[in-house]
């Protein structure tokens, strides 16, 4: 993520903190699962406190004492414990002992790490997932949004890849790039003077104002579509 110049002097402090920025993959909120996660409970609390009349900003702070308290389903160990490594006090009763604390942070990566490996394995397994045959330079069409029975799947003008990170795609066509997961492409098997007359086929004006129209229509609605009910507050 770029940082403008009022924002290098916030920039250096986040990263002598070790924050790190990581963008994620556009149409893709897999890729942003924990915070997707985190928000569907956060959400669910605060739209009840509105339902029921109550003042949902100290229902909020109620929602994240409890959440800190509780143990993490990956890391079997509250999020609380982690940073000050102790038991904090709820309104729950507790039995506390004498005892030193012990550090947790060992336990809680390991823990992560396996529980982690099994979702993967069990996504992978239910998604089929197989390796990936998209490498830089192959030419692709991509997943395009189907706004009427005459719209096909994919959009017929070919795109390069120029980028490949993981399952994360970037494909240009000559200044219009796009960045997608690798489920929305799809590779194209032409010899080479086929790859060459599709590289060198010059769309019109029209055709590139309507692909980055078709673009921003579709994230657009992917945004509207996933903070339908944080607008409604």
């Amino acid at each position: 993520m770029a940082l403008h110049s009022t924002d290098r002097k916030s920039g250096d402090t986040w990263r002598s903190n070790g924050i790190e920025f990581v963008t994620v993959t556009p149409l893709w909120p897999q890729g942003n699962s924990e915070a997707e996660s985190f928000m569907k409970p956060l959400l669910k609390s605060i739209l009840t406190a509105r339902t029921e009349g109550r003042n949902w900003k100290k229902e909020l702070f109620t929602f994240l004492l409890n959440y800190r308290a509780t143990p993490h389903s990956t890391t079997k160990v509250a999020p609380a414990e982690l940073l000050f490594n102790r038991t904090i006090r709820t309104k729950l009763p507790q039995q506390y002992t004498s005892s030193k604390p012990i550090d947790k942070h060992i336990m809680a990566k390991e823990n992560d790490h396996n529980s982690k490996s099994q979702m993967k394995r069990y996504t992978d397994q239910a998604r089929h997932t197989k390796k990936t045959l998209i490498n830089v330079g192959d030419l692709v069409i991509y997943k395009q949004q189907k706004k009427n029975k005459f719209s096909t799947k994919f959009n017929p003008a070919p795109y390069k890849v120029i980028k490949v990170h993981g399952a994360t795609i970037t494909a240009q066509r000559h200044s219009h790039q796009i960045t997608r997961n690798i489920s929305y492409f799809k590779r194209l098997n032409l010899g080479e003077k086929e790859r060459q007359y599709h590289l060198d086929d010059q769309p019109s004006d029209e055709e590139e104002d309507e692909i980055v129209r078709n673009e921003q229509d579709q994230e657009n609605e992917e945004d509207a579509r996933r903070y339908a009910a944080r607008d409604r507050q």
